[in-house]
């Protein structure tokens, strides 16, 4: 007499030593229903599982041959089953669900408000590359990360940074500006609304020599 499915028969032991969780042990017990073979097997070895369940080498030695022929939830299966328990009525789900989200996206909205809660302004960022800027665009209303590479080689390290109008006034300066990366480039902010809308050149200028120079044209917009 053969069991009617060899997978539930392999629990067969860890049954009656009492190792089964208690979803395996309802599954395997609707197994018994069906299945003389194991039905048999559970009734002639019922006396004899109740001695060695108090034998802790036996228990460890059945515990390790589940967990062999058991496959373990993966962690999306772990995952979903704390999401969803079975308590969870199915049509609840979809609010649960909403709440969950919720819950996610809560620390990234206070992420984006300011200690009074108003919210923090965004911050733009572009690079300058010589000729190659002209056309590129700051906006007025927005506070932008400006980042551009410095002339001269390593002895250049310090520079002053000039942005002019089209009348080649100079409408902002940095007298010392030494925060330089690897690539030899540095990062200037420019707030919003301290460029008003136009053509610009930010002018960048060795303070070891004032020959070193390079400048980027760029233009604000609203």
């Amino acid at each position: 007499m053969a069991c009617t499915d060899p997978e539930m028969g392999k629990l067969l032991h860890a049954y009656e030593l009492g190792q089964l969780s208690e979803k395996e042990k309802t599954a395997f017990e609707v197994h018994l229903i069906s299945c003389e073979s194991c039905f048999t097997a559970v009734a002639e070895f019922s006396d004899a599982a109740s001695l060695l369940r108090g034998d802790p080498d036996v228990r460890a030695e059945v515990e390790e041959h589940v967990r062999s022929v058991v496959p373990q939830a993966s962690f999306w299966q772990r995952l979903g089953a704390a999401l969803w328990p079975s308590q969870v009525p199915i049509l609840a789900r979809p609010a649960v669900a909403y709440l969950l989200f919720a819950l996610m996206l809560y620390p990234a909205y206070l992420g984006l408000r300011g200690p009074s809660g108003e919210a923090v302004t965004s911050v733009a960022a572009i690079t300058l590359s010589g000729t190659r800027s002209v056309g590129t665009a700051l906006e007025s209303g927005q506070t932008t990360s400006v980042t551009f590479r410095v002339p001269g080689n390593a002895e250049d390290a310090t520079f002053r940074i000039d942005i002019l109008n089209d009348d080649a006034s100079v409408v902002r300066t940095i007298a010392s500006l030494d925060q330089l990366n690897e690539r030899r480039q540095a990062t200037i902010v420019v707030s919003q609304g301290s460029l008003q809308p136009g053509s610009y050149t930010l002018r960048v200028t060795s303070l070891r020599d004032s020959s070193v120079s390079i400048r980027y044209p760029f233009v604000v917009v609203e």
